[in-house]
């Protein structure tokens, strides 16, 4: 057993007394040396726990020392158990303060442990291209991960993948390769930003004065910036007093009545164009049937599912070519797979055997629009152009054209919830997603094709007052429109002279037809008519006539200076009441207000002008 020392009794009148303020004894002051010396080579724990061990010893010291009573019903070792337990609890709770404050060190850490990584070069490089970004007018076009998601929506819906995913170094956009400023201080890049963009915006201003080509659109919708008050609005049109349509000037050339007739010739062999994708048709002898019924329609569709189900997985199981025999008898299961498919579609039918043809009947039910747009992947490019050419030469049969005049109604019947629904399925989900994937693989020549048979067989003036006859057009100009671009397509689908002068004339006829009843291609203006009620008092009525305002943005575009001042004239009134119930504070609701300011602009800028340049 170790040996332990006992205190010694001291006699009390031989200790002298200390004042309470005294210094300690000399061994009460050299106790703490040898911890103290080494405390600052341990680490923070191993200190902590030094300190309170001296502080126990140092307590049970001046115990023994001063001869302190030891408290009745304890003994010696009980009291020294515990001052070791009290000195323990003191390190514990030490401890878990330590382990506390560790915790809160790490996470601090953890936040910031990037921090610093960026200079403040690089911040303000950054906040060159975010505010790029906010005055281009391709925002996308050097953004990586739009460009990424743009691929993979094009992959899902079978387009081609572009070449090249981004374009960099193409001196788009503002703020990018800014030369630095040599001496003086170095500005900041929201400085630079603001003078470059104050930059564009004057360059922008000077180059509108500079144009001669929309002198005659200038004040066409009253008083516009820099215009005299004593000038008159142009008079484009003379109304004939004995008939109620207006008569378009002759002094417009691409619209006079000579070149209707060649717009119209125009159109005829387009349309004959567009014909030779339905050559399948001739040779066939034509038998009357009678249409088919709902029930029939969908029985077919049914099986039309299940070749599909069985096309598609073999699609899927594809061996790899280098295995040739099984390659083969893949290739021969699948083409006999999607040539039943195909039959079954019945889209080789001759025209005139029913109607509503045979496959405009499958398009009647929602299953028959939702199944279209999964066979894209399954057929090639020439059987997919079939069905719209069949699709465009029997519009007029479509259910979504035939009902579309109850959509102009008003009052919540069950026949317009049911029309409604299917215009929405129609224009919003399923054809129009198809035949908008479909021409965008189509030359220019195929596109003129397709509007003159649309032209042909079809009055084009009742077809565009409906949304899905709206949409269709809406995506042939589009499509035009884009291949007209040279940088956005390739050199074999860059549009030649001779396809250039085909799709104007098309499009010169499609406008004569059109100009007279541009006014009567908003929803709310014939709700308005049918319903004998004011426009303002539509429901909904911007939201509605958003559409028409993009066809007619559209139309804008492609239109000559003689044809864009038609359409400001016939729409003069429409825009004006637009504008001054925005100005005058008529709408209330900012959104709705909002909305129809945006619908306006979109029109007027596809003309070159501006909702800012009208003056009430």
């Amino acid at each position: 057993m170790p040996y332990r020392r006992q205190p010694q009794p001291v006699h009390r009148a031989a200790t002298p007394s200390r004042h309470p303020h005294q210094p300690q004894p000399q061994q009460h002051q050299n106790l703490d040396v040898p911890f103290q010396q080494s405390l600052q080579y341990l680490p923070r724990e191993i200190q902590m726990q030094q300190r309170l061990l001296a502080e126990m010893a140092q307590a049970e010291f001046l115990h023994s020392l001063q001869g302190s009573p030891v408290p009745e019903g304890k003994n010696e070792q009980e009291m020294h158990d515990l001052l070791r337990a009290q000195a323990m609890q003191k390190i514990m709770e030490a401890e878990r303060m330590e382990e506390k404050r560790k915790r809160k060190l790490e996470k601090i850490r953890y936040m910031s442990r990037y921090n610093d990584l960026m200079t403040q070069s690089d911040k303000d490089f950054i906040t060159r291209i975010q505010v790029s970004q906010l005055v281009t007018q391709d925002p996308y076009s050097e953004d990586f991960y739009a460009q990424v998601y743009g691929a993979v929506a094009r992959s899902r819906m079978g387009l081609e993948a572009p070449q090249a995913l981004l374009r960099f170094g193409s001196g788009g956009g503002v703020g990018l390769g800014l030369n630095q400023i040599k001496g003086g201080r170095r500005p900041s890049a929201m400085q630079r930003m603001e003078a470059q963009v104050e930059r564009i915006v004057n360059n922008a201003r000077l180059r509108e004065k500079e144009k001669t080509s929309l002198n005659s659109l200038q004040g066409a919708l009253g008083k516009t910036a820099g215009r005299s008050y004593k000038a008159a609005p142009r008079q484009l049109l003379q109304v004939d007093a004995s008939g109620t349509s207006p008569i378009v000037s002759p002094a417009h050339a691409h619209i006079s009545k000579a070149d209707g007739t060649e717009g119209e010739g125009a159109a005829k062999e387009a349309a004959r164009i567009a014909k030779e994708a339905l050559s399948g048709h001739e040779g066939q002898e034509l038998i009357k049937k009678d249409p088919l019924t709902h029930k029939e329609a969908l029985m077919i569709l049914e099986r039309l599912f299940d070749l599909h189900i069985e096309a598609d997985q073999l699609k899927n199981d594809q061996p790899p070519p280098e295995e040739f025999e099984a390659f083969q008898a893949w290739e021969v299961h699948y083409t006999d797979a999607v040539d039943r498919l195909w039959d079954g579609l019945r889209v080789m039918v001759p025209l005139e055997t029913s109607n509503p043809h045979p496959f405009i009947s499958l398009l009647m039910p929602i299953k028959g629009k939702k199944f279209l747009p999964r066979v894209i992947r399954l057929l090639d490019t020439s059987r997919n152009l079939t069905i719209v050419t069949l699709m465009v030469a029997c519009f007029s049969q479509l259910d979504v054209v035939r009902d579309s005049r109850i959509l102009d109604l008003l009052e919540d019947t069950p026949e317009r919830k049911e029309a409604l629904t299917q215009s929405d399925a129609f224009v919003h989900a399923t054809i129009m997603q198809y035949v908008l994937l479909v021409t965008a693989k189509c030359s220019l020549r195929i596109v003129s094709g397709l509007l003159g048979l649309f032209l042909e067989r079809n009055n084009v003036e009742v077809l565009v007052q409906t949304p899905a006859g709206m949409n269709m057009l809406t995506i042939f100009l589009s499509r035009v429109e884009t291949l007209k671009q040279e940088n956005s397509v390739s050199d074999e689908e860059r549009p030649t002279l001779d396809e250039l002068t085909q799709w104007q004339l098309v499009f010169d006829h499609m406008f004569q037809l059109l100009s007279p009843h541009l006014l009567y291609l908003f929803p709310s203006v014939r709700q308005a008519l049918t319903s004998n009620i004011p426009i303002a008092n539509i429901p909904d009525s911007d939201h509605i006539d958003r559409p028409t305002w993009q066809f007619l943005a559209a139309l804008g575009l492609h239109s000559s200076v003689e044809q864009q001042q038609v359409l400001v004239t016939s729409l003069r009134e429409r825009v004006l009441d637009n504008v001054a119930s925005i100005a005058n504070g008529w709408v209330v609701d900012e959104d709705q207000s909002r909305l129809r300011l945006s619908n306006v602009n979109l029109f007027l800028h596809s003309l070159g002008l501006d909702s800012s340049q009208i003056a009430l």
